[in-house]
């Protein structure tokens, strides 16, 4: 019931229960764990010279999703009936109706890199597949156009200030009319339907070339893919009906920002639970060096996309037999779990190949028979993309 001050008709201030409390905890926490967990991932990418180089887009990816978790916990360690200066709340309001089309854009473009890249795998060895030379650029600058989003919740927050408040169990600040979260949401399920198809390309292609790549031995890299794939789209139905929500329900409850509070800490644990990632924090709390990852997982930002940095040029990267079994060892102890474990080398005399497929399967001897063997077979077989 309204409270008259005068010929002013004010509304009485809400009132929270713990369970409010509890809530925007909990929101706070999940943001805060996803922000630390992408934080440390990137930091470790970027400090480490043990860890396979990324690619841009995933680099992009992982900073959307950073910087998302940022944007929803400004105003964390306050109590929930706090009401924050306008500037502050302006800020938010407008971060967080830009970065969930930011974070989309992102993953979309991370999307179309696996697509592109698991092409290169499906190709013969004969034949292989190549990404022209503007799609990384493209790619990585992309999810800049989202930042156009920004532009409506200025516009209502500049015009009319009073609609700049704490919403949704005033776990952070809006737009109270909600239109910028209407539209938010429209453009978020848009471009994660358009994600959806591309995971359904990748299964489609990965599945009818199942026998062959199971008869390679190519089980392990190829179910840690799926995994991740599976994730990912499992994510992009929840990202869709949560934006339908959105869309048709002008104020719900915590509980759906819960979930979405939780999108951050899923990205870390599917990204960060790369093989050489791991192996670096496992010997730092070991006191012990990691051995070097050096087959980049189709992460590089070459126009091929899948690349291998080569320590020698114009020739073979091994001398000899007992070098190449050397090497072997460690990269069996170095690679990615969605990485890659040996390389398909020229024949004798050749130069090395500038890249390789997005997953480096185990290939045999550069100098045995089995790899002409091998290489014959590719061309005989194929493979379906």
């Amino acid at each position: 019931m309204s409270v008259p001050i005068g010929d002013v008709l004010v509304p009485p201030p809400p009132t929270f229960t713990a369970t409010d409390e509890h809530f925007l905890t909990a929101f706070f926490a999940l943001q805060l764990t996803g922000f630390i967990s992408l934080a440390l991932i990137v930091f470790t990418v970027f400090a480490s010279s043990d860890v396979a180089k990324r690619n841009i887009c995933w680099v992009n990816f992982m900073c959307a999703w950073l910087f998302s978790a940022v944007s929803y916990s400004l105003l964390v360690g306050q109590s929930i009936d706090w009401v924050p200066p306008h500037g502050l709340c302006m800020t938010q309001a407008v971060l967080v109706y830009t970065l969930p089309s930011l974070s989309a854009c992102a993953t979309l473009s991370l999307m179309i890199h696996v697509l592109i890249s698991i092409n290169a795998i499906l190709a013969t060895s004969h034949a292989p597949r190549t990404a022209p030379e503007w799609v990384i650029p493209v790619l990585a600058t992309f999810p800049l156009a989202s930042l156009g989003m920004a532009a409506l919740p200025l516009y209502y927050g500049l015009r009319e200030p009073h609609l700049v408040v704490r919403r949704d169990a005033n776990l952070y600040c809006g737009i109270d009319n909600g239109i910028p979260g209407r539209v938010s949401a429209i453009v978020v399920a848009i471009i994660m339907l358009f994600c959806l198809c591309i995971e359904v390309t990748i299964v489609t292609k990965l599945v009818r070339n199942w026998e062959n790549l199971r008869k390679r031995r190519r089980n392990r890299p190829l179910i840690s893919l799926s995994i991740r794939i599976l994730v990912f789209a499992l994510l992009g139905v929840l990202a869709i009906g949560l934006a339908l929500v959105f869309v048709f329900v002008k104020y719900h409850g915590p509980v759906i920002n819960i979930i979405l509070a939780t999108l951050p800490v899923f990205a870390a644990i599917i990204f960060g639970s790369q093989q050489d990632i791991i192996d670096v924090w496992r010997a730092l709390l070991h006191g012990r060096r990691p051995v070097k990852a050096e087959y980049s997982t189709g992460t590089s930002g070459l126009s091929q996309i899948p690349s291998h940095t080569h320590s020698r040029s114009q020739s073979h990267p091994y001398h000899d037999e007992r070098e190449y079994q050397s090497h072997h060892v460690e990269m069996d102890d170095a690679r990615s779990d969605i990485g890659m474990k040996h390389v398909r080398f020229p024949q004798e005399g050749q130069a090395p190949p500038s890249a390789v497929s997005y997953f480096d399967f185990p290939y045999p001897h550069p100098y045995s028979a089995r790899a002409k063997e091998a290489q014959d077979d590719d061309s005989e077989r194929g493979m379906a993309v």
